[in-house]
């Protein structure tokens, strides 16, 4: 489908060099092919990176809301020591969104009243907190930010808990990443199989609109070799009506032109040598007319060389040049036959050997 356009190194029919050169397909292939798959991969990188960080800001909104959620929710429970509505709170939280890895109560002292998924080792002693990684940013009362707990990523919610205006604990929410990495992963797997899809259409696009553009070169190129070579000349179709199409009008035009013009001048010239003989003739009979004994001698010495010429296996238009620029020269008098006499010599003595 791509290829470079070869040409022999000599000079062509009338005097059109061809060479060996990179074609305009191949040309446009270079250019457009890495123009278009720089413009893909810059698009794909920008709504990957787009696509990750509405993720990311939903997730952590989400997760900000549910943190939020139970801690209003706590506040009248945490107040009257409920631990049995606050143990209900939690799992109910828990088993809301699979993303969700605890959700833990803690009453003013920072003890834990409830968890989920229920640890009762945990249950009545003090959080055990871990130091951020990284804050993600704050909600309202709310803080996120990235921890490593228990050899897992997340992201941690932390909200106070208040009744009647005072605060009388802290709920805490942990958000799995993995959800994100798996929905990110998802998302850059769709992407990357439509930039794959538009890379390929891309592909036989360039290559359709290359094949428009050179084609018509292509022929014009072939016509105007074939105008060059004498041969047949067959008009250039023409496929569109833009400037190329323009363009191969007007060479069609031009080329028409030029083989009537090359037509009125062989007329021409075949009219011209056609003067020219019979004025060698009217000029060789009036030599002949000089002196009765040389009168026909030029006729019959052109005769005597066509003859000759004919046994020596000569082509008809060698025969016709014989003829016609042999009647000058051997239109001559007595006195100058034996400057003639040679050349004829000659040419029997190859006659005899043959």
């Amino acid at each position: 489908m791509i290829a470079m356009d070869t040409e022999d190194k000599e000079t062509g029919p009338g005097g059109i060099e061809r060479r060996v050169r990179v074609g305009i397909r191949l040309k446009l292939f270079g250019f457009l092919l890495p123009l278009v798959f720089l413009l893909i991969v810059s698009v794909t990188w920008m709504v990957t990176e787009v696509t990750q960080s509405t993720l990311r800001r939903d997730l952590l909104q989400r997760g900000a809301a549910i943190s939020h959620v139970v801690a209003v929710s706590a506040g009248y429970s945490l107040s009257l020591k409920d631990t049995l509505g606050l143990d209900t709170l939690v799992s109910e939280t828990e088993k809301s969104d699979p993303d969700i890895a605890f959700v833990a109560i803690r009453d003013s002292s920072d003890n834990v009243v409830a968890v989920a998924p229920d640890n009762k080792k945990e249950r009545g002693k003090p959080y055990r907190a871990v130091p951020p990684l990284k804050l993600l940013g704050t909600f309202g009362d709310t803080r996120s930010d990235e921890v490593m707990r228990d050899g897992r990523s997340l992201i941690e919610y932390t909200t106070p808990v208040s009744f009647k205006g005072q605060r009388v604990g802290v709920a805490s929410l942990g958000l799995s990443m993995g959800g994100l990495e798996s929905a990110q992963w998802s998302i850059r797997q769709r992407i990357f199989a439509a930039a794959a899809v538009i890379l390929v259409a891309a592909f036989f696009g360039t290559l359709l609109l290359s094949s428009f553009i050179t084609t018509p070169v292509k022929q014009l190129h072939q016509g105007v070799l074939s105008l060059a070579s004498s041969e047949r000349f067959q008009p250039v179709p023409v496929h569109s009506s833009d400037e190329l199409g323009a363009l191969t009008k007007n060479f069609n035009r031009m080329a028409e032109t030029i083989l009537a013009q090359k037509s009125s001048l062989q007329l021409k010239a075949l009219q011209l040598e056609e003067a020219y003989v019979s004025m060698v003739r009217v000029i060789a009979a009036s030599l002949d007319a000089r002196d009765p004994y040389t009168m026909g001698h030029s006729t019959r010495v052109a005769r005597m060389s066509c003859a000759l010429g004919r046994r020596l296996g000569m082509g008809e238009e060698e025969l016709s040049n014989l003829e016609e620029r042999g009647v000058p020269v051997l239109a001559v008098t007595a006195e100058q036959t034996d400057a003639v006499a040679k050349p004829m010599e000659k040419i029997m003595k190859e006659l005899l050997v043959r």
